[in-house]
């Protein structure tokens, strides 16, 4: 069953609470890219806005937001207004609040991963690149795709 089902039948209970990182891109392209790519959040996080959205469906207004980064490579970027590392959080109407790392800067290559915490467990998926990713954590631990009860 996929981490949005879990999510929404209740899995790990009332909502309460995205992370993404891409590979250091030392080419040409990138510095021409990155002129109109609309700053690292719509480039980096769109579909992690849009999944966070689909999680919490309901009063899904943000109320408040807060966001911080930091240049560590491609120092240009401070001329665009840019960054390549960044945090993001959100707060929304219903109280509940989500924050999403961005980073542009690994070594290993992409890496996303999303988390969601309940009052009854954990929702993550693709903590450890797997053939299934989605894993969920409750009283009695870990459970990597399967979930007996929801079979």
């Amino acid at each position: 069953m996929a981490s949005s089902q879990k999510f929404n039948i209740g899995v790990v209970g009332s909502k309460k609470a995205p992370s993404g990182a891409e590979k250091l891109d030392t080419s040409g392209f990138f510095t021409g890219y990155i002129r109109v790519s609309g700053g690292i959040f719509v480039d980096t996080a769109v579909h992690d806005i849009d999944l966070t959205l689909s999680f919490l469906r309901e009063d899904v207004v943000p109320k408040e937001l807060w966001a911080r980064g930091l240049i560590a490579h491609h120092h240009d970027l401070a001329d665009l207004g840019d960054v390549n590392n960044a945090i993001g959080v959100v707060k929304f109407w219903n109280g509940t609040i989500t924050h999403s790392y961005r980073l542009r800067t690994t070594v290993h290559g992409y890496d996303n991963c999303t988390g969601i915490i309940g009052s009854k467990g954990k929702v993550s998926v693709n903590l450890v690149p797997n053939r299934n990713r989605v894993q969920v954590v409750q009283r009695d631990g870990y459970c990597a795709g399967c979930y007996a009860e929801l079979d």
